[in-house]
């Protein structure tokens, strides 16, 4: 029964995905905002590869996850996209590892936690966004991690500086 499962998967995963072309970078072009591949007359489905990095495109915009390395081949960023607008988690990262910035986007805006951080990878700012608005109170940190200021957006972006 399991072999009979796994094969049935691996078949509708096989069709389902058959439409899906797997694109070097330099064969790619920009057409008023959607990706083709040169010498092909429709939009690009698929994946487009540039050494590590990777990205997705459906019907010739952005989907899915993309990954981008440093040439060193360490991670630089995660982004998600849902019809050709960031969607979910976005991470930056500085090139010996450190995470550098992270936010959360709906529909293309910054919408959910957002992290700043410094160079030694300690957070320095930390906040809120609420379909593309700064919303409540924002931390903000030196770069020992100690808390140095609050802003709160609730009251006009007064800066509330802690000893």
């Amino acid at each position: 029964m399991i072999k009979k499962i796994s094969l049935t998967f691996f078949i509708l995963f096989k069709f389902s995905f058959s439409e899906l072309i797997q694109v070097d970078y330099s064969k790619i072009l920009n057409k008023n905002g959607k990706i083709f591949v040169k010498n092909l007359g429709s939009p690009l489905t698929g994946m487009v590869k540039y050494k590590k990095d990777r990205e997705f495109y459906k019907n010739g915009i952005p989907e899915g996850k993309w990954l981008s390395f440093y040439s060193n081949g360490k991670i630089k960023s995660i982004e998600n996209w849902k019809n050709g607008q960031l969607n979910g988690k976005y991470i930056l990262y500085s090139e010996n590892g450190y995470k550098t910035f992270q936010t959360y986007y709906l529909k293309g805006k910054d919408h959910g936690l957002f992290r700043l951080y410094h160079d030694n990878g300690k957070l320095h700012i930390v906040g809120n966004f609420y379909n593309g608005q700064a919303i409540g109170i924002w931390n903000y940190y030196n770069e020992k991690g100690d808390l140095i200021g609050k802003l709160d957006y609730s009251k006009q972006g007064h800066f509330d500086q802690s000893n």
